[in-house]
């Protein structure tokens, strides 16, 4: 409930987290070489190295997030998507494939409501490569989504259960 006060949005949240690491430099450059951060149930990881510069206007703060490790499951993204929300879980993410394990390494760069999400996923289904630029919009009241998506041999039926489907390979654009 503390968070909620400074972001309203999260005063129902009931995501609990272990988040360890060292920042440094003064509020207006603010550094770190690694902070980690586990999921209470330790199904999700994540390892970052990030450099924030224009605190304390979060509006102009830049930020060069490197995800240097991240590894989690549906199950568990289903969880701590829910507890953002102060849910028990997300229907949609409970009934991908259970026994996945994903990884992503990459990076988000730009300002809080208009950055780039680069890297690349992947997990025993197959690989996606990401390059995708996320912008606010206030006259749709929420997120422009443009970029380009790569899939090698991402195998499409073991992530939703559907054995009719298999392996895909594609290059595509996404604008949303």
């Amino acid at each position: 409930k503390t968070i909620g006060r400074i972001a309203p949005s999260l005063y129902n949240s009931t995501l609990g987290l272990f988040i360890s690491g060292k920042v440094s430099g003064p509020v207006c450059d603010l550094r770190s070489k690694s902070i980690q951060v586990k999921s209470k149930s330790g199904d999700t990881f994540l390892d970052v190295s990030v450099r924030m510069t224009g605190l304390p206007d979060i509006e102009q703060t830049m930020s060069v997030v490197e995800i240097n490790n991240c590894h989690t499951t549906s199950n568990d993204v289903s969880r701590v998507v829910g507890a953002i929300n102060g849910k028990s879980g997300i229907e949609f993410f409970k009934r991908l494939a259970p026994d996945i394990k994903y990884m992503f390494k990459g990076s988000l760069i730009g300002l809080p409501d208009d950055f780039v999400a680069h890297g690349l996923l992947t997990s025993k289904a197959g690989d996606i490569d990401v390059d995708i630029l996320l912008k606010n919009d206030l006259k749709l009241n929420g997120f422009v989504i443009k970029g380009n998506v790569v899939s090698h041999n991402f195998d499409v039926g073991k992530v939703i259960s559907a054995k009719a489907l298999g392996e895909l390979d594609m290059k595509g654009s996404i604008s949303a």
